[in-house]
């Protein structure tokens, strides 16, 4: 992986944002979700699907069925937004709503054999992307990463439940009674 020389970076004492950019994680990290969306963009509308509406196929392919309020904590989509996107996929046949078993005031969304094959084909874009993206990067790099987004996570996660959840989306149990 080729390094970039950012002036100022390695500065003793430097601040997390005194007005440099090239050091700022967070506008790094909006940086990345950006310019990975414009890289995914495209691949995706072959499947029929853009951004929004591959997260919750995401979601739900990898984490199995669950209901909007965990969907919409888990894809980072608000709310309205995400409901949009989800009745257009339960037209397109790849979602299923369905009511809980025990709970009928409960609804939970799964993919249907159809959003399956989506799902799977939209999961190769996925990997290879993400697989580009990483490129050399070394697998104790990879993990020094993570572990660090996951400390940046932890202290802006104040509901330690939501923590657990976004760090484990395909935990025991993807539904919440309360929810």
């Amino acid at each position: 992986m080729k390094s970039v020389p950012v002036p100022g970076l390695n500065a003793p004492g430097r601040l997390e944002f005194p007005g440099n950019l090239h050091g700022y994680v967070f506008y790094l990290v909006g940086q990345i979700m950006l310019q990975r969306q414009q890289l995914i963009e495209p691949r995706l509308q072959a499947l029929g699907l853009n951004i929004v509406s591959w997260r919750p196929l995401l979601v739900i392919g990898l984490a199995g069925e669950c209901q909007m309020t965990k969907l919409a904590r888990l894809t980072g989509i608000d709310r309205t937004t995400l409901t949009r996107a989800v009745d257009r996929l339960i037209a397109s046949g790849l979602l299923l709503r369905k009511e809980h078993e025990k709970d009928r005031r409960l609804v939970l969304l799964s993919l249907t054999p159809k959003g399956r094959g989506v799902y799977e084909q939209g999961l190769v874009i996925h990997e290879e992307l993400n697989s580009h993206m990483i490129g050399d990067m070394s697998v104790d790099a990879q993990t020094q990463l993570s572990q660090a987004l996951i400390d940046l996570l932890d202290r802006a996660t104040p509901n330690r439940d939501n923590l657990t959840e976004i760090l484990d989306p395909g935990g025991t149990l993807l539904v919440d009674p309360a929810d």
